[in-house]
């Protein structure tokens, strides 16, 4: 696979001020390291799969699917410890080094705090094209597992429910966002997906010639019996990735209902 330097930066948002830490490095978290292996493998994917005259929308979702697989296996094999790291992000020259290349493990922490654990809720990852504007479609991934898709090509109030449950018989009942129930698509994944730091990642899977601009909701549903309501927000997220590309979202559930 290729070397794409320039995505090593598309996912240092992270680094702030008050983070840098001398000799010009940043402290960053096993999870963030490891997300950042996948997403910097990603887009040297795509940069080969151009170069070699393949377009990446025309890659089966099972070929994808597989790809994050693996990189999520080997970034949990360089990057393998719960704590922090140092990450070095110049040299002594103040030369730029690749960020992850150069990193030291600070200390390993055996009581890493875990998401809350909320029996009567149950988490829901939402896509709603509220604004009826046809967007792009793609598959969703949550932490590096394939969670389902969602498809936007349509001139209407459309799009996917992704319910953190493998029981069939849990519906919703009533819900935040303007999209009627009959129109969303639902999907079901192992709640165990679920971590304290999430990362979403929606991989384009075909250019609908509008661009993008949408938000992706997190919630957390009231259930009763088998129905879920009375949806409580974990975070609401801007998805505007240019047309035909994918995008890298993260989230940090911390409460049942913030």
């Amino acid at each position: 696979m290729a070397e794409d330097q320039g995505s090593y930066n598309i996912e240092a948002s992270f680094i702030i001020q008050e983070n840098i830490i001398p000799p010009s490095s940043v402290v960053m978290s096993g999870n963030e390291l490891r997300d950042l292996y996948v997403s910097k493998a990603y887009a040297s994917q795509i940069v080969d799969w151009v170069d070699g005259g393949t377009d990446p929308n025309t890659i089966p979702p099972e070929t994808v699917n597989t790809l994050v697989q693996g990189w999520t296996a080997e970034s949990e094999t360089v990057y393998s410890g719960l704590g922090d790291y140092t990450v070095k992000l110049l040299d002594d020259e103040g030369n730029p080094v690749p960020i992850g290349s150069e990193v030291s493990f600070i200390v390993e922490n055996e009581n890493l705090p875990v998401h809350p654990a909320c029996s009567d809720r149950v988490v829901v990852i939402q896509i709603c094209n509220e604004n009826n504007i046809t967007d792009d479609n793609f598959d969703i991934y949550l932490n590096g597992t394939y969670i389902g898709a969602v498809d936007l090509s349509a001139m209407a109030q459309v799009g996917s429910v992704f319910i953190a449950s493998e029981d069939p018989a849990l519906t919703i009942s009533s819900s935040d966002f303007a999209c009627p129930l009959v129109g969303m698509v639902v999907y079901r994944f192992n709640p165990d997906l679920v971590l304290l730091n999430n990362t979403l990642q929606m991989v384009n899977t075909q250019d609908n010639g509008s661009g993008n601009l949408g938000t992706l909701g997190v919630r957390n549903y009231l259930l009763t019996d088998t129905t879920l309501s009375a949806p409580c927000v974990i975070a609401d997220l801007t998805y505007d990735p240019p047309p035909g590309e994918s995008i890298t979202l993260s989230f940090t559930y911390t409460q049942c209902c913030p």
